[in-house]
């Protein structure tokens, strides 16, 4: 009996063990997959909705600067087709990833902007001091960094470099940890069907503390507390933790569901052959 206590003691405990490994798995995976992916992060940031809001914020905020100046708002949107917003914030994306380019460097289009500026004033004959044009290409410049960089992100890129350092080992580590245990708890017992439920009990648990997780990541947004600037980047990166944790969700309801068919199964499995047994007496 006191075998058979211990024996049941340590199954509970390596199934917990599973549990454990089974959110860690479930969660390295993915965000190894999705979140610490380059391409993934840049194809899903860029949408076309943060271009036209970045597109509509440079207009408004060029067409003051426009009257301040008595330069043209069609001077100050040629930016746009020297630098188009949709491949700048795309580099951006890119950005969050590298070290060296964690955010724009400041005043890199202000060269640009004084170009520009000359080019209109000289081709209309308009007198401008030098000193006019470089300010107000400095604020053209800052004003598009503001807008199209990205900035606070410091905290992303570090999460990133340590998630895609870490991943591939967690996710292994853990793999293998529930594997060991699975095997273990197998060994325990003469009839299998006691460690399937153990195992089972395991990868459900597991599954559902990962669907319990992913339910609080989508109703509370930790993501949103990073501070992530403009509004219009911090939504799209809010939106890809989003699908993050809705994958990770998605993947824990199909296990669940995989653990509750298999269960049946071996339950039916179990009935079959305590018939056949009844018949053969």
């Amino acid at each position: 009996m006191r075998m058979t206590k211990s024996r049941e003691l340590l199954a509970c405990v390596l199934q917990i063990i599973i549990s454990v490994c089974t959110v860690i798995f479930i969660f390295s995976s993915v965000m190894h997959f999705v979140l610490a992916n380059p391409d993934y992060f840049s194809s899903h940031f860029v949408t076309g909705q943060l271009v036209e809001e970045c597109n509509a914020q440079l207009t408004r905020k060029y067409e003051v600067l426009s009257k301040e100046s008595k330069i043209p708002l069609r001077v100050f949107e040629m930016i746009k087709t020297h630098s188009p917003t949709d491949e700048v914030l795309s580099v951006n994306a890119q950005r969050v990833f590298s070290p060296e380019e964690n955010n724009m460097l400041a005043g890199e289009n202000e060269e640009y902007f004084y170009t520009i500026f000359k080019e209109y004033a000289e081709g209309n004959d308009i007198k401008f001091t030098k000193a006019d044009l470089k300010n107000t290409a400095k604020i053209a410049a800052e004003i598009y960094e503001e807008t199209v960089g990205i900035y606070n992100a410091d905290g992303v890129y570090e999460s990133i470099v340590n998630l895609r350092s870490t991943m591939n080992f967690v996710s292994l580590i853990s793999l293998m940890l529930g594997i060991i245990c699975a095997i273990a708890v197998l060994l325990m017992y003469k009839h299998r069907r006691n460690g399937y439920h153990h195992c089972l009990g395991g990868l459900s648990g597991g599954a559902v503390a990962t669907l319990i997780v992913s339910l609080f990541c989508r109703v509370f947004s930790p993501i949103a507390k990073l501070g992530i600037q403009p509004e219009a980047y911090r939504v799209c990166i809010e939106r890809i933790g989003d699908r993050l944790v809705t994958v990770c969700g998605a993947i824990s309801a199909v296990l669940i569901a995989a653990c509750f068919v298999t269960m049946l199964v071996i339950e039916r499995k179990h009935e079959a052959s305590k018939d056949n047994v009844s018949i053969t007496k």
